[in-house]
């Protein structure tokens, strides 16, 4: 009886052990699995901040365009402007070469006929 009381008790002792072994199993998944929500949820965080971040370049991105679309077309404005102005000197530069020229042709046509008028004579 003794033999079997003890062979019980070492079985039983065996048995917990496996139960033992169970829970330290059982702890060391559990502190897997935290240590897993961790860096889910750390990835999480920087996920955020990455969709952020780009958000905002974006929004940067967008800015800037605009910036620089207004400061050229304000560029274009004042070329044009300033091609307008010039084209316009140019006309008139053009009238005023056009009478001179004429002007200096008639003087040329004037002195042409006072030589032959006074060589005639």
């Amino acid at each position: 009886m003794l033999k079997q009381l003890i062979a019980d008790l070492q079985q039983l002792d065996q048995q917990l052990g496996d139960v033992s072994d169970i829970k330290e199993k059982i702890a060391r998944a559990k502190a897997d699995l935290d240590s897993i929500n961790q860096t889910k949820e750390q990835a999480d965080v920087r996920l955020k901040e990455s969709q952020n971040l780009l958000t905002k370049a974006q929004a940067d991105a967008q800015r800037q365009f605009e910036q620089d679309m207004f400061n050229k077309q304000g560029m274009l404005k004042s070329l044009t402007e300033r091609i307008e102005a010039a084209q316009k000197k140019l006309t008139e530069v053009t009238a005023e070469l056009d009478e001179k020229e004429s002007r200096m042709r008639a003087t040329n046509n004037a002195l042409t006929e006072a030589k032959k008028t006074l060589a005639a004579w």
